[in-house]
């Protein structure tokens, strides 16, 4: 067992390592993540049933495999050792299979082939009917930042997935999973499910208002107006305006065309409500201008207006608003979805 829980840490370091400080992948298709500064040796940037997601600033690596060997010894009382490929468990009766509908708890791997650098993780909330995943992980790293919460589109990812089964068709009695929350009786255009703990968290801090549908859709510059203003007074800042539209160009978060107008009937591209993101930022906290390098990692770079290049790299480089999986997708239009999440980042990176 000692000789192959070596091998094991061998193999993985191998496969892990190139991992270190690597941005997204495109062929991960992250749709969304959160970025925790690493701030020390033994820094939980994550934790999920019990288990921690654990960095280390200037000490050994914490690789992913880590991970998944604790996540599976504290949850299931299970012996897991994470070689290339499928997950291999020490007590008999109880193996890994692969599966095409991945659920909560089972693993998920991409091979070095498929994805550049290997990397094991841990499915924790799927959204069958969107497709998509949101990982709990350890050792996917962007410098020093930690990603969290990090989603995917299963079907279209370099991932493959092992769910735990055994000879008594029963998983061990030790803390069962629990089932997937419960989501609020949502409309029928109810947020991705990437978005939905940032949707309550919005209407918890007083920005979603009256927002209540149209999720997934894009966002006007007039209810995007409205949800700024509303943010910015959660975090104690008060025009004198009451009307949102004056509100908002009294706090000079969002100006008129040539004509002073509005427009509160056009959607609002990604790097227009970039720019708008930083200018609340900045009446809230003093932040130094952004190095437009951070923006190197995009793709489509060149396709960022030169008016939005410096808010664009501040909050690549806050973690606060990434790529899209193909780029910043700058001319791109923002959902109201993604406009919550964005406001909701903002609020805990004041507060």
């Amino acid at each position: 067992m000692r000789a192959r829980r070596i091998l094991a840490a061998l193999l993985c370091l191998s496969i892990c390592l190139a991992a270190m400080g690597i941005p997204a992948l495109a062929a991960d298709e992250t749709l969304d993540v959160t970025y925790v500064e690493i701030t020390g040796d033994g820094f939980v940037a994550d934790a999920w049933q019990g288990v921690e997601a654990i960095y280390n600033l200037n000490g050994p690596t914490r690789y992913c495999s880590d991970l998944i060997e604790r996540f599976y010894a504290q949850v299931y009382g299970l012996t897991v050792t994470t070689p290339p490929g499928v997950p291999v468990i020490a007590e008999s009766g109880y193996w890994f299979e692969q599966t095409d509908a991945p659920q909560p708890g089972d693993i998920a791997y991409a091979s070095a082939s498929s994805r550049v650098s290997a990397h094991y993780a841990i499915c924790r909330e799927v959204d069958a009917a969107n497709g998509v995943i949101t990982l709990f992980e350890q050792n996917w790293r962007w410098g020093n930042k930690a990603g969290v919460g990090r989603v995917i589109s299963y079907s279209e990812s370099p991932y493959v997935f092992y769910t735990l089964c055994s000879a008594q068709d029963e998983l061990p009695a030790v803390q069962q999973l629990p089932a997937q929350p419960q989501q609020p009786d949502w409309p029928a255009d109810a947020p991705s499910g990437w978005a939905v703990d940032s949707v309550l968290r919005a209407a918890r801090y007083g920005i979603s208002g009256s927002v209540q549908s149209g999720y997934t859709q894009p966002i006007t510059r007039g209810t995007f107006a409205k949800l700024a203003v509303n943010a910015a007074q959660a975090m104690g800042l008060m025009p004198e305006a009451r009307d949102p539209y004056e509100a908002v160009r009294e706090l000079g978060l969002m100006g008129g065309n040539a004509s002073g107008d509005l427009c509160v009937d056009d959607f609002i591209t990604r790097e227009a409500a970039a720019t708008v993101l930083v200018r609340l930022i900045r009446l809230l906290r003093a932040v130094d201008a952004a190095d437009v390098s951070a923006l190197a990692g995009y793709a489509d770079r060149s396709s960022i207006s030169s008016w939005a290049e410096e808010a664009a790299a501040l909050l690549t480089a806050e973690g606060i608003m990434g790529g899209t999986g193909s780029g910043f997708a700058p001319q791109q239009k923002l959902s109201t979805e993604q406009a919550l999440a964005l406001l909701v980042r903002i609020y805990e990176y004041i507060w």
